[in-house]
C-alpha cells in the first residue's frame, strides 16, 4: 500500500471544505483536436498535467500560480497555487492511481494541448478543481464552469473563504499586499 505525504497547506485546504506562467489560447489559436490522451499523470500546477507524456492545459479553468499566496482570515497568507496543486495530485493520486485521461481540443500557441482531464471514476478535474473554490471559471474560453464557480463563491468554498487575487490579474502583477481582489470579475 502506498502512503503519501500530507502537507500543511494540503491539511488546510482539506479542512476549509475540499475532501509557471499559464496562458490560454483564444479559438483563433486552437487548431482541431479531437485525441485523446491517457495514462499516468503528474500535476505540474493546479490547471496543468502532464498525461502519458504531453503536456495538457485543463481547458476552461484558471488556478493560482504555484508561487501565489492567498489568505484566509483567522489564517493569513498561504501559497493557494501549491494547495491547488497538492489538491489535484491528491485527487488523481487516490481515486485514480496515478492515471488520468484527457480530451484534447487543440493546442495553445506554444504547443501546448488543451483538454478536459478525467480520473478515472469520470470525474472532471477541471470542473472538480472548480467545484471545490481552488480554480476560476475561465470564461475567455467558454462559461462550461461557471455554475460551478458561482456554488463555490455563495459556500464560501476553498479560496472563496478568504482573499485572493485572481489568477489572470495575479500575473499581470497584482498582489494580496497591494489591492486585495477576490471576485472573480473579467
Amino acid at each position: 500500500m502506498r502512503s503519501y505525504a500530507v502537507s500543511p497547506f494540503f491539511l488546510l485546504a482539506f479542512v476549509l471544505g475540499v475532501g509557471g506562467l499559464v496562458f490560454h489560447a483564444s479559438p483563433a489559436e486552437q487548431r482541431a483536436g479531437g485525441d485523446t490522451l491517457a495514462g499516468a499523470a503528474r500535476v505540474i500546477d493546479g490547471d496543468t498535467l502532464v498525461v502519458a507524456g504531453q503536456r495538457v492545459r485543463l481547458h476552461g479553468i484558471d488556478a493560482p500560480e504555484r508561487k501565489q499566496f492567498c489568505r484566509f482570515p483567522a489564517l493569513g497568507r498561504y501559497p493557494c497555487g501549491q494547495a491547488a496543486a497538492q489538491l489535484l495530485t491528491r485527487q488523481i493520486a487516490v481515486v485514480s492511481g496515478g492515471h488520468a485521461s484527457c480530451a484534447i481540443s487543440g493546442r495553445d500557441r506554444y504547443g501546448r494541448a488543451i483538454g478536459v482531464c478525467h480520473d478515472t471514476n469520470g470525474t472532471d478535474l477541471g470542473g472538480w478543481l472548480v467545484a471545490h473554490g481552488w480554480a476560476l471559471a475561465y470564461r475567455r474560453s467558454t462559461t462550461t464552469y461557471v455554475p460551478q464557480e458561482d456554488r463555490a463563491r455563495a459556500n464560501g468554498a476553498g479560496r472563496w473563504a478568504g482573499a485572493f487575487v485572481p489568477p489572470w490579474a495575479w500575473r499581470r502583477g497584482a498582489r494580496l499586499d497591494g489591492k486585495e481582489v477576490s471576485d472573480a470579475t473579467r
